[in-house]
């Protein structure tokens, strides 16, 4: 859970740094997961993530609820690309 703590703990935020360059330096994508905070959300954009899911976007829902909510947001929303 140390994405919970990016934006309150330098150790929390290093770690997290570290992980998404490792992903990166191997050309892997870069989902960030528990982001609760625009705060958790802009760092790990900095950092590269592509991609980005937590409360901050969505509680979680049924796949009913998630097939309309893509629909309605549509790509590129918010809630599917962490950078934008």
């Amino acid at each position: 859970e140390f994405i919970a703590e990016i934006s309150s703990r330098e150790d929390a935020a290093a770690l997290t740094a570290s992980i998404v360059a490792m992903a990166k330096a191997l050309w892997l994508p870069v989902v960030a997961e528990g982001v609760e905070k625009e705060e958790e959300r802009a760092l790990v954009a900095i950092w590269g993530c592509e991609e980005a899911q937590g409360f901050l976007f969505s509680h979680p829902v049924v796949a009913e609820e998630a097939a309309r909510l893509w629909r309605v947001r549509g790509p590129g929303s918010r809630a599917e690309r962490a950078a934008g």
